[in-house]
């Protein structure tokens, strides 16, 4: 689980922390907002499982996506899903990626099926962005606090993350990174604004073992919600089978 963390920080940051209210840098507000939310229990974590529900119109109907993920140890993860009746799992390992239904397939990470999970899992574990704290280059990267302000009623902490370089083939709006959201008071991730036009909303959020986490995630273009994630239930540190991430 804690590698498979990494790639997940690493896609937050790329593709699109005591509670410290005096914090002076964007990354002392990243410091109190892991330290607020307890990140160092989830680490603590040997197991993982989220049930959740993935709220989206197609097509012009409202439908509903039934999602399990299972972790384990440091590098084992299943996923699942259910969509109009039809089962998907996938499994993820720190060498491998494969489905295993509806029937077997090795994949590949670079799969668009493989980028899809790594996003829903950046979604419902927002807080994985904190793995890339210490790991954080200020030579390379830009972390700027910038000015409070209101976000979603809330007054929040505004941090911006931006490379200071950006590969030769990267769209010019890369250039302006993306920002980060905390609670002024409590210092919890309160959302992103992953590009000018897409922002990520956290919220109700819940205590597992002291770890702090949101039970709504709330997908917005142009203001408007366009998906919702809704946590049923996460527990811990509870028994899974190695056979539910290996190969048939």
């Amino acid at each position: 689980m804690k590698k498979i963390l990494v790639t997940i920080s690493l896609f937050f940051a790329v593709n699109y922390f005591t509670v410290n209210v005096f914090a002076e840098t964007g990354i002392e507000v990243l410091k109190a907002a892991a330290t607020a939310m307890n990140y160092e229990k989830y680490k603590e974590f040997n197991t993982l499982q989220i049930r959740a529900t993935l709220y989206v119109t197609v097509g012009g109907q409202n439908q509903r996506v039934g999602m399990r993920v299972m972790s384990k140890g440091d590098d084992l993860l299943r996923f699942e899903q259910t969509f109009m009746g039809k089962d998907e799992v996938y499994v993820i390992t720190e060498d491998a990626f494969f489905k295993l239904k509806p029937v077997f397939q090795e994949m590949d990470k670079t799969d668009a099926e493989y980028v899809q999970i790594v996003s829903f899992l950046s979604m419902m574990l927002p807080t994985s962005m904190f793995a890339m704290i210490d790991s954080l280059d200020e030579e390379k990267v830009i972390v700027e606090l910038l000015d409070n302000e209101k976000f979603q009623g809330k007054n929040a902490k505004k941090v911006r993350i931006a490379p200071k370089e950006l590969p030769a083939n990267a769209p010019a709006e890369a250039a302006e990174g993306q920002t980060f959201y905390f609670d002024a008071m409590t210092n919890w991730f309160l959302g992103m604004d992953a590009t000018p036009k897409v922002s990520l909303v956290f919220e109700s959020m819940k205590r597992l073992k002291g770890f702090v986490y949101p039970t709504v995630i709330k997908v917005m273009v142009d203001g408007k919600k366009q998906q919702e994630i809704e946590i049923n239930k996460m527990e811990a540190d509870i028994e899974l089978s190695d056979s539910l991430f290996a190969r048939p």
